[in-house]
């Protein structure tokens, strides 16, 4: 008994769990995201959760620790781009 009624219950036969904030399935006591109905587990405790996370089971990479290299290689890129066209368009306009 969980202390809960039935009927308020979201789990009537488990007493762990009552309520699911997020309608994900799983009580918001076995939940490590209550309020996010994509995610319920993060396997290696970085935070992400297992869905999102390209490396569930390594907690020193993840979706994000990948995408920050890859959008600053983006940038660069970008950065380096305009430079040479600009150089371009000055070296033809200066001949």
């Amino acid at each position: 008994m969980d202390g809960v009624g039935d009927n308020s219950d979201a789990f009537p036969t488990d007493p762990s769990e009552w309520d699911d904030s997020d309608g994900d399935g799983v009580g918001d006591n076995s939940d490590a995201f209550p309020t996010d109905p994509s995610e319920w587990t993060d396997t290696d405790g970085d935070g992400v959760g297992d869905v999102s996370d390209s490396f569930p089971e390594d907690p020193s990479k993840s979706e994000r620790s990948v995408l920050i290299p890859a959008l600053a290689m983006v940038v660069g890129l970008a950065i380096i781009v305009t430079i040479a066209n600009w150089a371009l368009a000055k070296g033809r306009s200066d001949s």
